[in-house]
């Protein structure tokens, strides 16, 4: 049976975020997390087979001011589609090319990180 298989991202990118993301928001009423406004679905990849939905690519406002969006990393076939994601990690720089705060428009990002997999853990599918 062919199916989907999307890999995720590396663990080292999912402790990344786990270190740098904003904690959730705490309902005062109920103590549960709240929805989290610091990840937006930006775009999603599209599979070989499947429903037609799509899998979400997210971008995550961190903590430390960085701004980190997930990218499809690689494809590969094993029995169906195998999707790697990578993680970039950013921070905003000022027309001098120092660290900012300030937007994260493309032309005023630098790469702070990129997680990726490795060539032997997407060859090993």
């Amino acid at each position: 049976m062919r199916c989907d298989q999307p890999m995720g991202m590396t663990e080292a990118a999912e402790e990344y975020l786990k270190k740098y993301r904003k904690p959730a928001r705490i309902c005062p009423c109920c103590n549960q997390n709240m929805i989290r406004d610091d990840v937006v679905t930006y775009d999603e990849y599209q599979v070989a087979f499947g429903d037609g939905d799509g899998y979400p690519l997210h971008k995550y406002t961190l903590a430390n001011g960085f701004l980190a969006e997930e990218y499809l990393q690689d494809t590969v076939w094993s029995s169906g589609p195998c999707f790697f994601l990578g993680l970039v990690v950013f921070h905003s720089i000022n027309k001098e090319g120092e660290r900012d705060t300030g937007s994260f428009h493309p032309e005023h990002r630098k790469i702070h990180k990129n997680f990726v997999h490795s060539q032997e853990a997407i060859d090993g599918c």
